[in-house]
């Protein structure tokens, strides 16, 4: 480039190439800036339980420090999400007799015409017509037209299954008069497994929305998940081009790396649709999924009370019990023995025992409550309760007895996949799936932070201690399966008669416990230093690492 230079001696450049060197603040504040970016706009929690804001911002905080320390842990959830989703996304189509969206390669050139305007000119330099961009489009963006006559609702995307798993479907009983839900709440949350029950018996009774009213509930717009897919990129990119031309990385580059790497995976496969930090859900207001939360609320409340169907002509909305105005007016059924609620005068019908209502069968020194206290007198709440939720079990056929889960306070960022089998007394298939996750993951983040084994660090015990917990990272999936093998081993044998099976079943499980109280500490200890050693490494660095490839002096990037 030509320079200009004046009679006082300074010279003027037309263009000045940037330095090829960058200084401890710029490692520092590129790595952090990049780390919170990723972590902050990547954790998408669930919809916060009503009127309790301040939880939502420690849960925030909490899930911070998970991707901090462990981010593969959140990509982890987010697949467990995903694959909830799918699933979910499959059973509400078929129940709106919906087709399947296209796959992500037919829908990947709308899906980059959406981003980049630019993009359609060189699809269709490499053989993409203009007539197959606009059908395809035309698949992907219905979803933002109103329902014709021929579409009774707008088609159930992506979108609409991760929104329904955050909590996005509540049911409400403000303006019912009656709070009928457990713990005097007014809102509930339609969980997976009520979603599926609806799908199959009445899933006109759900909200119709689109996905634009679903994206105008997130906090993040595609431009603000473009500048953090733009980041993650170069931050990776930049790495890798500084390993490749002989250039020292620093240990918290790399553990930048990683969160750069677990926010693209997050994003491109697996919450890109989900919306972020949503505050609201939606409420659903069709009064025919309040008897199915009734029921919900019974079973949780009075989980030994029990409902017996009887056949009794023309008393469609009648109740079981006699509920004339007689009080001492009663019935009897040779199933079961019912008895008014208040005591007959008549002797012949006086209590052998039990008591029903709307069907729910109340025997003698029952203990009603969930937490074993006995009711002396059911309120009319109660009754309200038993009411309400004996339509439900007469319309769809339900039994108590069975963990029926439709509805719940959605307070946790967890994944049905991942928990609903979690708590049971025999070994079940979901812990496995958990401990396949927690393996993949571990060789993840332990296998990467192995790369620089024959790296110079500050001392022989920094060294020892990184190495020692990069492995005790990478073998921690393993450990943990041989664990849960071992307590599957105890729920197995447990109940088998032999003496010897069930010594070594009882050991086994005592050894299956005292090794996780061995190797957690460890495994916290392995986590925490990993992240200090990467801050404390950024003062004790070579000079090769202060040099900078060109090109990533000119990429768009914060820092």
């Amino acid at each position: 480039m030509a320079n200009t230079t004046i009679p006082n001696g300074s010279q003027y450049h037309l263009w000045k190439p940037e330095p090829l060197a960058r200084g401890t603040f710029s490692i520092l504040s590129s790595s952090l800036l990049t780390m919170v970016l990723c972590i902050w706009t990547a954790v998408h929690l669930n919809i916060p339980e009503h009127n309790r804001p301040i939880s939502q911002m420690w849960r925030k905080l909490r899930w911070m420090v998970v991707g901090l320390f462990a981010p593969e842990w959140v990509v982890w959830t987010a697949y467990c999400q995903h694959i909830d989703a799918i699933k979910i996304g499959k059973t509400m189509r078929k129940a709106f007799s919906q087709p399947e969206p296209p796959n992500f390669v037919n829908n990947l050139p709308t899906l980059l015409r959406g981003i980049l305007p630019s993009v359609p000119n060189a699809w269709g330099k490499i053989g993409l017509t203009t007539g197959s961009l606009e059908q395809t489009e035309q698949v992907s963006q219905h979803t933002d037209v109103e329902p014709g006559p021929k579409m009774r609702r707008y088609p159930w995307t992506h979108a609409h299954s991760l929104y329904a798993m955050m909590g996005g479907f509540v049911v409400d009983t403000h303006d019912l008069g009656y709070d009928y839900l457990p713990r005097e709440r007014q809102r509930m949350t339609l969980t997976l497994r009520g979603l599926t029950f609806i799908a199959d018996y009445n899933p006109d009774i759900l909200p119709d929305l689109s996905v634009s009213a679903i994206k105008d509930k997130s906090k993040a717009s595609m431009f603000t998940k473009m500048i953090t897919i733009a980041q993650a990129l170069w931050f990776g990119i930049q790495c890798v081009t500084r390993s490749t031309l002989g250039l020292s990385i620093s240990l918290l580059e790399i553990n930048t790396a990683i969160h750069a790497a677990c926010a693209l995976t997050l994003y491109l496969f697996f919450w890109w649709n989900k919306p972020l930090d949503v505050q609201e859900p939606t409420v659903c207001t069709h009064a025919d999924l309040h008897p199915i939360a009734a029921f919900d609320t019974v079973q949780r409340l009075y989980p030994r009370v029990r409902f017996s169907p009887v056949d009794l002509d023309n008393t469609e909305d009648n109740d079981i019990v006699d509920s004339s105005t007689d009080p001492g007016t009663a019935v009897f059924h040779p199933k079961v023995q019912h008895i008014s609620l208040k005591p007959s005068k008549d002797p012949k019908f006086r209590s052998k025992g039990s008591l029903v209502y709307h069907g729910f069968v109340f025997r003698k020194n029952m203990k009603l409550s969930a937490n074993g206290e006995r009711y002396e007198q059911l309120t009319e709440l109660d009754f309200y309760r038993f009411k309400l939720a004996s339509q439900a079990a007469r319309r769809y056929s339900l039994r108590t007895g069975e963990k029926c889960s439709f509805f719940d306070v959605r307070s946790r960022n967890r994944s049905e996949t991942m928990y609903a089998l979690v708590g049971a007394d025999e070994p079940k298939p979901g812990l496995n799936f958990l401990v396949v996750g927690f393996l993949l993951a571990g060789l993840f983040y332990g296998g990467v932070h192995l790369i620089v084994w024959n790296r110079p660090f500050r001392g022989r015990t920094d060294e020892l201690l990184w190495k020692s917990s990069s492995i005790t990272i990478l073998v921690s999936g393993i450990v943990a399966m041989i664990l849960e093998l071992a307590q599957n081993f105890a729920a197995i044998n447990r109940q088998i008669d032999r003496t010897v099976w069930r010594f070594a079943a009882k050991a086994s499980g005592h050894a299956s416990t005292v090794g996780y109280c061995l190797f957690a500490p460890l495994y916290i200890f392995a986590r925490v230093f990993i992240i200090v050693e990467c801050f404390l490494d950024v003062f004790h660095l070579p000079d090769s690492a202060f040099g900078t490839p060109r090109w990533s002096q000119y990429f768009p990037h914060i820092g």
